[in-house]
């Protein structure tokens, strides 16, 4: 299991490290069985991160992947 933390939210659209397709390899693709990715999906679906394509790809696989939003 992974947890990620996509703490990046901001009007700018700057996502920090995760902006590199390496680094962002690097900390999704540790979990074995699960990654749960917890931040703000409307953010990266507007700033350029291949978290955005993950996002995306969740999407479009709702038999295997989900988001799941939570009210603030």
């Amino acid at each position: 299991m992974l947890l990620f933390s996509a703490t990046r939210s901001n009007p700018e659209g700057k996502v920090g490290f995760v902006r590199d397709l390496a680094r962002a390899n690097v900390a999704l693709s540790r979990g074995r069985f699960l990654l749960a990715i917890f931040g703000d999906a409307p953010f990266f679906d507007r700033a350029e991160s291949p978290i955005g394509s993950v996002i995306s790809h969740i999407r479009t696989h709702p038999k295997s992947c989900q988001i799941v939003e939570i009210e603030p």
